[in-house]
């Protein structure tokens, strides 16, 4: 059995999202890093990429190596705005 419970992100993620829709009802959209953060190898969330450089900071933000990485995703929103 292992200790690492790659889907113990979730129940904060949904978490969030009821305080999104309770708060700021259609006012505020979230920003899904899944996608982006997800090993399809490990089946799991990843937190540092392949040379070991972490895409978090120790609060759970995103770091400036992670920002980079999730540059994409702001890219293509503001291209569709």
């Amino acid at each position: 059995k292992s200790l690492y419970n790659p889907s113990g992100f979730e129940r904060g993620r949904r978490r969030l999202a009821e305080l999104v829709k309770k708060e700021c009802r259609s006012k505020c959209e979230l920003i899904n890093y899944v996608d982006a953060f997800w090993n399809k190898t490990m089946n799991a969330f990843q937190y540092f990429d392949a040379k070991g450089f972490t895409y978090f900071t120790s609060g759970y933000h995103l770091s400036a190596h992670g920002i980079e990485h999730v540059r994409p995703l702001y890219r293509d929103i503001c291209d569709n705005l």
